[in-house]
């Protein structure tokens, strides 16, 4: 899928209406597209991003407004 290509964050930011949201979750270029369209993030998905390093502690807050925190396992530095 081309929300998995980590070389296709151009095209992607472009037709964000036809993104696999659990797929760009899980893509390690798409932190910058996550960070400004959080009520889409697949958690479960982003634990298993290689970036995920980016989303801070503050995304504690709007990951509980999003979310049951017993469905997901943040990973958080």
């Amino acid at each position: 899928a081309l929300s998995l290509n980590p070389n296709a964050i151009d095209l992607i930011e472009k037709n964000l209406d036809k993104v696999s949201w659990s797929g760009l979750s899980s893509n390690p270029n798409a932190i910058n597209i996550l960070r400004q369209n959080v009520p889409n993030v697949y958690w479960r998905e982003l634990a298993s991003n290689p970036s995920n390093y980016v989303i801070d502690r503050n995304a504690t807050n709007i990951l509980a407004s999003h979310v049951a925190l017993s469905d997901v396992v943040p990973v958080f530095v």
